[in-house]
């Protein structure tokens, strides 16, 4: 069921280039496999378990407890949580040699798309993955993809995501760039089980494979079967450069379109769509000429035959490696050189291993203790009283015979306690000193911090802090180059991919979705060179400290300059700033929200400001009236009037300022009297309160009395009782 897709292509020419592809493949096997086995060893030894088989082998052999004491991953885990808050600054730029001026507001337009692409990213947590892998395993592999928007849609949409296994991915081992960018070719390797190759493919592309049976990474074998016999098969999605000659068109410029160059087949696609919606004269061609340029061809492999072909028009292959802090070494002097890939944690395993030693001899030594705590002489134990001395555990008297029993002239020897051996003390500071040793291998000091009572204070700690991220600077920077390299991509691919009418989601700068219109009326027209711009991505300052910092800077700012503080109050780019470097739970709605504020503030002020100017100018205008009274000649009969008006007028705006003032006087009466009625009521409750408990004292007195007048009246009757008795 292996079939061609380009027919353009002969059956015979495509198949001949199955050698090279399979050979390219174990190629990059061959020259990357140490590099391989180190990302999965250093993931296990952080991740999963830091004791070998060797280490277990030899720990049963000496008796000593199989334990071990990570301290690795918690370094890791700090850096990933951290770089899990980044947001990458992302810009797009002219290139210094290009001589046609880039439309501003379509760079704009790139550089906002392109964040909400990265936005959409790092919802599958790509960069957290990513960052995970090259830190972890010393690499990583992205892929860029399109993919259609639904199953009824034609509108593609861009994607990149990371290789499920970076260890199955392909690349050219003559590339010199960091991303590999500069390669030949690029695949990723896609194992399938049999049922699932022969359901898609059909059996007879893998008839004559052989399943063995492998264990880890060895020769590259195209079929295989695990330890538990299942039956593997590898397929490769392969992507590789070709240089084809091409006959290449200049266009004429227009009124709303600069001077082009396209090629020949593309200058036709452009004729019919012009003459279908406009009814100008389509754009003449001035010159043309014949020229290499360089595509993609994509092929999808087994072992046996190539499933897939398709010559693409691609100019980037769609894998990009990512570096994390890898060196080019060299064996000998003369010898080949090769690509050493190294995790963040490469150089620690070491004390890691120390760590893991001292505490299982400091464990060993425990279990081993001594538990006996007397030594006796055997004639001196009496055979009644021996559970006691065994069982030390539990309370109990303990007796021993003082004499011989058959010569009580004879003493025995006094029961002695049994010395304990302390503990080596290399062991224990072995142990603690790993911690710090740790410390200094990655670079980290701010751990340390406040150690053996260092009184240092929360400025000194933040500054530690801040000091020790940059020890994970080369990876990241090694992750913008790959992804810069991703955005060279994209750049490429935008025009060619989206050429209708269509809507398509941006993030604006201040993290907010919109909407923008491409290639219709009242939308920007993606027509641009790929080649004439050039973007740059760098690392967000977006650490917690960094930004803890940074809004502590502004804070600092604002109290120093008051125009600075005005600005950052009252224009929306400042506030925006500040809520950019706070970080409370509720700051997506206060960023959403902020807008809107500042434009209800604006608008206020517009009206107290129209309604100041309207007084400002209805006062002008009467006393240019006044001017004007004075000024010209009237007679006294109209000026009368009017100056009595104008008394009037006065009178009326003195007697409304009085009633206006008797009513604050009466609302401030009424308010007072209100006050001093609550006062009252609070003194007639005071009052009656008092009452009642005097009421009640004099009633508590009252009985008191009367108890006491009849206890005397009881002890006179008793008395005189007692006199009667006596005579």
């Amino acid at each position: 069921m292996a079939k061609i897709i380009n027919s353009r292509a002969s059956q015979a020419k495509v198949t001949d280039n199955l050698s090279r592809i399979k050979k390219n493949i174990a190629d990059w096997h061959d020259y990357f496999r140490e590099n391989f086995k180190r990302f999965n060893r250093s993931r296990r030894f952080t991740f999963e378990s830091s004791l070998t088989d060797s280490d277990l082998a030899l720990l049963n052999e000496t008796g000593k407890p199989q334990i071990e004491f990570n301290i690795q991953e918690s370094f890791l885990s700090r850096l990933r949580g951290e770089f899990s808050r980044q947001e990458p600054t992302l810009k797009i730029s002219p290139k210094p040699t290009s001589k046609d001026p880039a439309d501003p507001e379509m760079i704009d337009f790139l550089e906002r798309y392109m964040q909400q692409m990265l936005f959409n990213s790092n919802r599958d947590n790509l960069q957290y993955d990513v960052l995970t892998d090259i830190l972890s395993g010393g690499f990583s592999a992205v892929k860029v993809i399109t993919e259609y928007d639904g199953p009824m849609s034609f509108e593609q949409e861009f994607k990149f995501e990371r290789f499920f296994d970076p260890t199955l991915s392909v690349f050219d081992k003559t590339a010199r760039l960091s991303h590999k960018g500069d390669g030949q070719h690029s695949a990723e390797i896609f194992p399938r089980t049999y049922d699932q190759f022969k359901d898609e493919y059909g059996s007879d592309a893998v008839k004559s494979a052989k399943f063995k049976t492998v264990d880890g990474i060895s020769d590259f074998n195209w079929s295989y079967a695990t330890a538990s016999g299942e039956k593997i098969v590898l397929v490769a999605d392969y992507y590789e450069k070709r240089r084809r000659r091409v006959k290449i068109v200049q266009v004429a410029a227009t009124s709303d379109s600069p001077m082009q160059t396209m090629l020949e087949r593309e200058y036709e696609q452009f004729a019919e769509e012009w003459s279908r919606s406009k009814i100008e004269q389509v754009p003449i061609v001035v010159s043309s000429r014949r020229t290499e340029i360089e595509t993609i061809d994509r092929y999808i492999v087994c072992g046996d035959c190539i499933l897939e072909y398709q010559a693409t028009d691609w100019r980037h292959l769609p894998h990009v490696f990512i570096d994390g802090n890898s060196m080019v070494m060299r064996q000998e002097a003369e010898g080949a050189s090769y690509q050493l890939t190294r995790p963040f944690l490469y150089q620690t395993e070491g004390i890691q291993r120390l760590k893991n030693f001292s505490g299982q001899c400091l464990a060993n030594y425990l279990e081993n203790m001594v538990q006996h705590k007397f030594m006796y002489a055997l004639e001196a134990v009496p055979q009644q009283y021996t559970d006691p001395m065994i069982d030390i555990q539990r309370a109990a008297v303990l007796f021993y015979n003082a004499y011989d029993l058959n010569d009580p002239t004879k003493p025995l020897p006094v029961p002695q306690p049994a010395p304990q051996a302390p503990a080596p003390p290399e062991i224990t500071q072995t142990f603690m000193m790993c911690d710090q040793m740790m410390q200094t291998i990655l670079g980290s000091y701010d751990a340390s911090l406040g150690i053996n009572n260092n009184q240092l204070s929360g400025e000194a700690i933040n500054n530690g802090a801040t000091q020790s991220n940059p020890v994970a600077l080369p990876y990241i920077v090694s992750y913008m180059k790959g992804m810069e390299q991703i955005g060279a991509i994209l750049l490429d691919r935008i025009p060619r991919t989206i050429r209708t009418p269509r809507t398509i989601p941006v993030l604006d700068r201040s993290g907010k979705r919109q909407f923008v219109k491409i290639n219709q009326d009242g939308g920007i027209k993606l027509e641009y060179d790929s080649d004439s711009l050039e973007i740059n991505i760098e690392p967000g300052a977006s650490f917690e400290i960094q930004r803890q910092k940074a809004f502590e800077m502004i804070i600092r700012l604002m109290q120093i300059s008051e125009e600075f503080a005005q600005f950052m109050n009252n224009s929306p780019a400042g506030i925006n700033t500040l809520l950019e470097n706070v970080d409370i739970r509720g700051i997506d709605t206060l960023k959403a929200n902020v807008d809107k504020f500042l434009q209800e503030k604006q608008q206020k002020q517009q009206q107290a400001e129209q309604m100041q100017q309207q007084q400002m100018q209805q006062q002008m205008e009467m006393q240019k009236k006044q001017m004007e009274l004075v000024s010209r000649p009237i007679d006294l009969k109209e000026q009368e009037i009017q100056l009595k008006a104008m008394k009037d007028a006065k009178e009326i705006q003195i007697k409304e300022d009085e009633v206006s003032i008797d009513y604050m006087k009466a609302e401030s009466e009424i308010e007072s009297q209100g006050i001093e009625n609550a006062l009252r009521a609070s003194e007639v409750e005071a009052r009656n309160f008092r009452s009642m408990v005097d009421l009640q004292t004099r009633n508590h007195d009252n009985a008191h009395q009367k108890a006491m007048e009849i206890l005397k009246m009881h002890d006179a009757r008793e008395s005189k009782n007692r006199k009667r008795d006596k005579r």
